[in-house]
């Protein structure tokens, strides 16, 4: 009998030392008392609890412990555990210091094998500062949670000697290990995979040998195959001389938790590798938590952030920033764009979304703001938005123009009708007057659309000397008086090749960006020379060929421009002027304009000293000899024609009467028609053949392309020549499919006879048959 007894006090005490073990450390008051009411195990948290050491507990009455106001009702309690119910009840009474408590106390019956109750385990619960609806809410969270753990829990001892294992019983409940197992060592080692043994054998070993505890978490698989997460906690056990005789301790199923704390590993992962800026701060802006995107978009690693203040980091504009805190403090959730800064002084845009955080009392914690830098995004769509603009702008412009075309035409071949009939000197004068007003008027519609649908130049000769004389003639009324404008230029300047008022256009750009550099009374220089280059020359546009370049350069001594600037100068849409005076566009569009030249445009710039930007045209003798001149021949030395019937179609009365007296003096008999239907009847229904068609290309009722289309099927033989007052050749395109010429109004005489003419001869010598002579 003894001997049993004796058996039954070591499985006990093997039972509460898993216990302590296991509850060490828990957050919940645990202790174990045994059949005689006396405590045999308590845990650090009712220590504190009861204000007492361990070793004024451990084998005192339990009843008497706190100086309870209800002996008897602890002592039923206790019987009712002990009878293998569970029971709870509410206490009242006074720590060892004096204070006063309130606790609710659920006992467990404590069980070895069988139905026997060896002893009694508590959890106690402080009521002391706890409101009454609280307790509630708790109470069965704690019940489920201490119960849960009992039932996941079991205690185990191996023998330093023998190395053989012992299991309790809710160890081998745990793991599925039949109580008659007859090898229960190797049914335990069984459990726990390959590659997990190694590592709890060395602890295990260690303990046994120099008496080292251990507390780790390891996977074991149960006899039916379930995997679970297990924490294995041991420590020494002793002879009381001493000497170490074994290890014993506790295992606790703790897969859920692990897998929680997984979970929640995986999600921080998550979070702190996302691509956004993720941080939690307090409502105040202290920062709590910090992810590797917030330190890349800000530029402050997690260290440096966690603790100071998030408007100190990374800014808002105080406006801002008060709007957004009250919504957010108002809805509880707050998102939209702002301003920001990064550690380097550069400002962001930011898509932010702010969440408030609560706790289940529903106080505010801490705000989880996600945090998107959305800059490029925002540039590329207001480049998007403006080039939307300009294309609106090329639309606008192009039917401006064609109005505008319309109207300068007529006006443009009168004036030169009446200068052929003048005698009077000073009449002819205020003709000529007239016809470069007009031409000039013309240059400006082109440019215009060249600006805005890049239609190309046309290309002359261009003298520098005349360039210059016409840039520091428009410079007069662009530069204020007090800022001094110097040119310099060698004395013999080689001509070049290009389209005058596009390079006007370039200077006088370069020019406008100096006065707004220098401010009122500064420098700007601008010096001609010529530049011959043998290696090849790296510049913003490209790298310039080796050759020989008009080389002209416009410098100022203005504030300049930091590298950073400099290097997005020629970028479209950048501008460092204020809001509203910049478009970002005159660089970009100066350096298209050179680049379609052949040439390269360079800038040199130092802060606060001045920039110097350098244009280089190539000057090329084969294109030279090739570009059109600017002067137009005599009218007397105009080709006449042979009384051909020329058909002029166009919407414009106007231009209809001016071209048809204009041919008819060069010798030609013409028919005009409003619109294309009309001029189909002339062709098909007159008396009288037509040798060539002159038809605009925007018309009502049946416009140029649909009737070009009619008569390239009907007429193939009729040559066509298209005017339009849309652009400067960008119908040329349609030159071999129906027609022969493109006319750009406004046109002149001198560009109106000489495309009759050549329309004429160049169908004649295709039509005609070849003789004997000309084989």
């Amino acid at each position: 009998m003894s001997g049993a007894v004796g058996e039954r006090e070591g499985a006990l005490a093997a039972t509460v030392n898993a216990l302590r073990a296991a509850f060490r450390s828990s957050p919940d008051s645990v202790f174990v008392i045994d059949t005689e009411n006396r405590f045999l195990m308590v845990n650090e948290t009712l220590c504190r609890f009861l204000r007492v050491t361990e070793d004024q507990l451990i084998g005192q009455p339990y009843d008497r412990s706190a100086r309870s106001t209800d002996a008897q009702r602890i002592r039923e309690a206790v019987s009712v555990a002990l009878g293998g119910t569970w029971s709870r009840y509410r206490n009242s009474g006074t720590r060892m210091n004096g204070e006063e408590f309130i606790a609710e106390v659920t006992l467990f019956p404590l069980r070895l094998s069988g139905d026997e109750v060896v002893g009694v385990v508590g959890i106690a619960v402080d009521l002391t500062e706890v409101e009454a609806q609280e307790v509630q809410a708790r109470r069965g969270a704690d019940l489920l949670r201490l119960a849960g753990r009992i039932a996941r829990f079991g205690g185990w001892s191996v023998d330093a000697e023998t190395r053989a294992i012992d299991l309790s019983e809710g160890a081998r409940r745990l793991l599925g290990i039949r109580d008659d197992e007859p090898n229960l060592n190797e049914a335990a080692w069984a459990l726990h995979p390959e590659e997990e043994r190694p590592r709890i054998t060395a602890h295990l070993e260690r303990c046994m040998t120099d008496g080292t505890p251990f507390e780790l978490e390891s996977v074991m698989l149960t006899t039916s195959g379930e995997r679970l997460v297990i924490r294995t906690v041991g420590e020494p056990e002793r002879r009381t001389d001493g000497v170490i005789i074994g290890a014993r301790g506790a295992i606790l199923d703790v897969t859920a938790e692990a897998t929680a704390r997984k979970r929640m590993e995986y999600q921080a992962a998550l979070i702190d590798n996302a691509r956004d800026a993720m941080l939690v701060r307090e409502v105040d802006g202290t920062v709590l938590f910090w992810n590797r995107g917030a330190a890349e978009l800000y530029g402050w690693s997690a260290e440096e952030a966690e603790g100071r203040s998030a408007y100190d980091l990374i800014g808002m504009e105080p406006s801002e920033r008060a709007a957004a805190i009250e919504e957010l403090m108002r809805t509880g959730y707050f998102s939209g764009e702002v301003t920001q800064r990064t550690r380097d002084g550069r400002t962001i845009i930011v898509d932010v979304r702010w969440q408030l955080l609560v706790d289940d009392q529903g106080q505010t914690t801490g705000v989880f703001a996600v945090n998107t830098d959305i800059t490029e995004w925002r540039r590329e769509q207001e480049n998007r938005q403006r080039a939307q603009r300009l294309e609106s702008l090329g639309t606008l412009a192009g039917g401006i123009a064609h109005d505008l075309n319309n109207v300068l035409t007529p006006i443009l071949m009168s004036v030169q009708l009446l200068a052929q009939d003048e005698d009077d000197a000073e009449r002819r004068e205020i003709l000529r007057t007239m016809e470069t007003a007009a031409k000039r008027g013309a240059e400006m519609i082109r440019q215009v659309l060249t600006f805005a649908r890049g239609v190309d130049g046309r290309r002359v000769a261009i003298d520098p000397d005349a360039l210059l004389d016409d840039l520091v003639a428009l410079t007069r009324d662009l530069v204020p008086r007090g800022i001094t404008v110097t040119v310099q230029r060698e004395t013999e300047l080689s001509t070049t090749v290009g389209d005058p008022t596009q390079l006007l256009q370039v200077l006088v750009n370069l020019v406008t960006n100096a006065r707004d550099a220098v401010g009122d009374d500064g420098r700007i220089s601008i010096i001609a020379s010529t530049l011959t280059i043998v290696d090849e020359y790296s510049s913003v546009s490209h790298a310039a060929a080796p050759g020989t370049y008009l080389q002209i350069a416009v410098e100022d001594n203005g504030h300049g421009m930091p590298p950073a600037v400099a290097e997005k100068i020629f970028e479209p849409f950048f501008t460092t002027k204020p809001h509203g005076r910049g478009t970002g566009l005159g660089l970009a569009t100066s350096l298209s304009i050179v680049r379609g030249h052949g040439g390269f445009m360079q800038v040199y710039s130092e802060e606060g000293r001045g920039t110097r930007f350098i244009l280089g045209l190539p000057i090329d003798a084969s294109q030279r000899e090739g570009a059109a001149q600017a002067a137009e021949p005599r009218a007397s030395d105009l080709p006449r024609g042979e009384g051909e019937v020329i058909l002029v179609v166009d919407d414009e009365e106007s231009i209809r009467t001016v071209a048809q007296r204009t041919l008819e003096a060069y010798g030609y008999r013409v028919l005009v028609a409003g619109d294309g239907r009309e001029a189909i009847d002339r062709i098909e229904n007159g008396s009288t053949p037509v040798a060539l068609v002159i038809t605009d290309m925007m018309m009502p009722v049946m416009d140029g392309a649909a009737t070009t289309a009619y008569l390239e099927e009907h007429h193939p033989d009729l040559p066509i020549i298209a005017a339009s007052g849309l652009s400067s050749g960008g119908e040329s395109g349609g030159v071999g499919m129906g027609i022969s010429r493109f006319l750009a109004k406004p046109y002149t005489t001198h560009t109106l006879i000489t495309t009759v003419s050549d329309t004429l001869r160049e169908h004649r010598t295709r039509t005609e048959p070849q003789t004997e002579e000309d084989r």
